[in-house]
């Protein structure tokens, strides 16, 4: 489904890549992960232009659904068709690169915006969601600096103490984001196994190259970045923001499924039918994979 094109809202721009479906999906069943893509894309629809980077696999199960995309870019299985599966962070990028031309967000599809993003993140040259504390278990650097074959200049000098979140990630400097991408890419090309799909890279490598290599490359460049969410915020701040990420083990908590199943079946209910059909179609396509 394509919605009408309205200039004065800013652009979200949503990606997927299929290729780790083929071992896991991070989702319990494919049907919370495919209410998840209803529920984010939906409420994005109200507040900005969203459009979705994608292979052909999930163009079809999004074309299935009737997502709210201004536009569906299948370019990631010529984009991606040489990368490790496992560096499952990186299609945000691609994604970023072919559409920002001016301010713009990327979202996740575990991302809920009750409310639009404060204006003022737009005016970032730079933003993401929070710092994250490198103690957290999604970092390891150690590993991460032991992963890169040539390290980028500077690496121990400019090191980062923190990272940044990303479920949300955007900013107004796209000059620089394309600096920052080129730069990700020559990382991820210096990785040992980033070519070798059938080598195993852990989740916290993954993230290091998303979250960590960005609050470096921040700081390297002396660029500042905002964030929506304060170290200082507890659940009532963020409940009055109007967000929602549900991150990690959210995933596979019951009474957190639960909610967003109801969720979508109160308030869009001409989609429950289309997810069935979304996730008989995953299935076929991934016989193998530990997601039903």
């Amino acid at each position: 489904m394509v919605v009408a094109l309205n200039p004065l809202k800013k652009l979200a721009i949503m990606s997927f890549w299929s290729a780790p479906l083929g071992t896991d999906c991070r989702w319990p069943t494919y049907r919370s992960f495919l209410m998840s893509w209803v529920l984010s894309t939906n409420l994005a629809k109200q507040h900005y232009r969203t459009v979705l980077v994608t292979d052909a696999i999930f163009a079809e199960v999004s074309r299935e659904l009737q997502l709210p995309f201004i536009m569906i870019d299948e370019c990631l299985d010529t984009q991606l068709n040489k990368l490790n599966y496992q560096l499952w962070c990186s299609p945000k990028f691609v994604g970023i690169d072919r559409h920002a031309v001016d301010s713009f967000v990327h979202l996740d599809e575990d991302v809920y915006l009750w409310n639009p993003l404060p204006e003022r993140l737009f005016n970032e040259r730079v933003f993401g969601q929070n710092k994250e504390d490198l103690a957290d278990f999604f970092y390891n650097y150690r590993a991460f600096t032991s992963s890169l074959q040539v390290k980028p200049a500077g690496w121990a000098q400019y090191r980062s103490s923190y990272a940044i979140n990303g479920g949300i990630l955007g900013g107004s400097d796209v000059a620089f984001w394309r600096l920052f991408i080129r730069s990700h890419w020559e990382l991820i090309g210096n990785m040992r196994c980033s070519r070798q799909p059938e080598m195993f890279i852990t989740d916290q490598v993954a993230v290091m190259a998303e979250q960590y290599f960005l609050a470096w490359f921040c700081q390297r460049q002396n660029v500042p970045v905002g964030f929506l969410l304060e170290e200082t915020d507890g659940k009532a701040e963020i409940t009055e923001k109007g967000y929602t990420h549900l991150i990690g083990h959210a995933k596979r908590m019951p009474e957190v499924l639960g909610r967003l199943e109801q969720r979508v079946q109160a308030d869009y209910p001409e989609f429950v039918e289309r997810v069935d059909k979304g996730v008989r179609m995953l299935r076929k396509r991934f016989p193998k994979s530990r997601t039903r």
